[in-house]
Parts: structure tokens; C-alpha cells; sequence
């Protein structure tokens, strides 16, 4: 499943999945899945280049184009007690059991990772707010 959000791009793919035996009269009972959030950022980065020494030194813009990725591996826990509507293990789908997870477990993965890239993106725009060292104190 791919879903975009903040000029992120989210991939979300089952891995694998975990099954009980049997829960009431429901046989294959999937309780478990591992889960890959995959969410990257691509972006266009103008900069200024000097070309040429001495006297015929000369400007021109350059455009790099850039991507940024973050991945997490996370496993989700299904509740199997009192399952209302079952589907078969074999009648699964990758879509169905995405739909199973908790909203708010993908959406506070994919905001640390939309806060991870914007922050590389940012600290690749603008250098100087993420350069850090130590510091002589301005006094004597």
C-alpha cells in the first residue's frame, strides 16, 4: 500500500504474519503481523557554482536532485477474542490485514519519519542551522 502525505511517500508491505490454530471455531487464525514502513522524500537542491580561476571565474547554477529514505520493521498484535467476522487465511489479502492495524499506529511511524526527512531536507537546504562545534567564549 503507498500513501503520500506531506510530500512523503509511504510504502507499507506485510512481511510476514504470525497464526493460531484454532480460536473458537475459527481455524488459522492470524494474530500477529511484521509490518515494513518505508517513507521517502525526494527533492531538488539549486545551488550556486564558481567555474574557472583568476580572472575568468564564472558562476552558474547547478540543480542536484536528491532523495532521503527511512524504514522501520515494526510487529502488530491482533486481538483474536471474540472475532466477529472471520476471513479465511487463504482469502486473505495484503490490503485486509493493513486494515486491521490500528490508524494510529501507522500514522505515528509515518510523522516520525515525515520529521526525520524534513529535517535531513532541511539541514541539506540550509547547512549553517544544523552545523555544530564547540565554541570560544566571546570574552576574555
Amino acid at each position: 500500500m503507498i500513501v503520500t502525505s506531506n510530500s512523503v511517500t509511504h510504502t507499507i508491505n506485510v512481511t510476514s504474519l504470525t497464526k493460531i490454530g484454532q480460536v473458537d471455531s475459527n481455524i488459522d487464525v492470524v494474530n500477529s503481523a511484521f509490518v515494513t514502513i518505508g517513507s521517502t522524500i525526494g527533492y531538488a537542491h539549486t545551488f550556486t557554482k564558481n567555474v574557472g580561476s583568476g580572472d575568468s571565474i564564472t558562476s552558474t547554477s547547478v540543480t542536484s536532485y536528491e532523495s532521503q529514505a527511512k524504514n522501520s520493521d515494526i510487529r502488530v498484535n491482533f486481538n483474536t477474542s471474540g472475532i466477529s467476522t472471520f476471513t479465511t487465511f487463504g482469502s486473505l489479502t495484503e490490503d485486509a490485514v493493513i486494515n486491521w492495524i490500528p490508524s494510529s499506529t501507522l500514522d505515528d511511524i509515518k510523522k516520525e519519519h515525515e520529521d526525520f526527512l524534513k529535517d535531513a531536507q532541511d539541514k541539506r537546504y540550509f547547512p549553517l542551522k544544523s552545523k555544530e562545534g564547540p565554541a570560544e567564549l566571546p570574552w576574555s
